[in-house]
Parts: structure tokens; C-alpha cells; sequence
């Protein structure tokens, strides 16, 4: 299921790391639907915490969301993690995304992201937090200071590490 969601978005097309990450979290964002059913399911075997609920049965909860747009992120050879950590004034677990683009890691929350595809897409830790997620920060990769459409205007001035462009565009090849 993933070779044909991935054929059918990015597979040989000339694409940049940014314009298969957008992709890929409106894919995640359009295709699962929240499984608001799983906490009553008790004793079942349950998937919508995994990529198996989410890509092939269409439903979720948060982790079935972050973790399906990591599994894909992953075949096309862009770093994505999962963070777990707590949402909203009640603080109840929820899980969203870091990913990687070019040399910084961005805060994405495809699982919240459903019905907008621009909130909660490549955010800061400051961002996030504004919006209710919490999590050991110390734990996770140090996140961009300013969201990606800002870093895109200004530049990767002063990086030392080389690093590929997530703006030029290659041909992806899913493994």
C-alpha cells in the first residue's frame, strides 16, 4: 500500500524534499480519518495507533497519523521522527512530527492538520507550544527557530554542515 501511495504522489517525479513533505502530509492529513472509537474498543486488537490502521484503514488516532507520514517520509529518504508528549489544557497523549529539512527539524502535526494544510505544518517549538502540544524538548532534535516559509525568505546563512537543498528539486526514488 505504501509502494502505490508513493508511486502514485512522488515516484519519478522531479520533486524537492519540501514539495514531497507537503505532499505527503496532505496524503496523511485527507486520507485518515480520526478513529474516534479506539478508547472504547477495549480488549480488540486495535492498528489506529500504527501505519497499518492509518494506510490501510483509513483510520487513526494520533500516532496511527504521525506515524504513517513518518513511515512514508522514511521510504523517500527524508528524516522524520515521531515525538510523543501530551495536548490541550487537559494534557491527554498525543503524538505529531519532527522532520527534516535541509539542516534544520520542523515541528508537524498531520493527526491536528486534518482539514487545514497549513497549521501545524513545519512549525517551531514555539509555535507548538502556543498550540497546546507539550513534550520533554531535551529529548528530540533541536527544532529551526523560525517555521520553514520564513527560513525559505532568509536563507541558510552561517551553516556549516553541508546539506542538501530542500528546495532543489531530483527525482525520488521510494525504497
Amino acid at each position: 500500500k505504501c509502494e502505490a501511495i508513493l508511486s502514485k504522489l512522488i515516484v519519478n517525479r522531479e520533486l524537492s524534499d519540501a514539495d514531497a513533505v507537503r505532499l505527503l502530509y496532505n496524503y496523511v492529513a485527507d486520507h485518515i480519518a480520526y478513529d474516534y472509537g479506539h478508547y472504547s474498543l477495549e480488549g480488540e486488537k486495535l492498528n489506529s495507533n500504527n501505519p497499518y490502521g492509518g494506510l490501510l484503514d483509513g483510520l487513526g488516532i494520533c500516532t496511527g497519523f504521525s506515524t504513517s507520514f513518518q513511515l512514508l517520509c522514511t521510504m523517500c529518504d527524508i528524516p522524520c521522527i515521531t515525538v510523543t508528549g501530551t495536548a490541550n489544557h487537559d494534557r491527554e497523549a498525543h503524538g505529531w512530527n519532527m522532520v527534516k529539512l535541509g539542516p534544520y527539524w520542523y515541528y508537524t502535526d498531520p493527526c491536528w492538520g486534518t482539514g487545514s494544510k497549513t497549521r501545524y505544518y513545519n512549525e517551531t517549538a514555539e509555535q507548538m507550544t502556543e498550540t497546546l502540544h507539550y513534550w520533554n524538548e531535551a529529548d528530540y532534535p533541536k527544532a529551526d527557530t523560525v517555521n520553514y516559509q520564513t527560513r525559505k525568505k532568509i536563507g541558510y546563512e552561517g551553516v556549516s554542515e553541508s546539506f542538501r537543498n530542500p528546495e532543489e528539486k531530483h527525482i525520488l526514488i521510494a525504497r
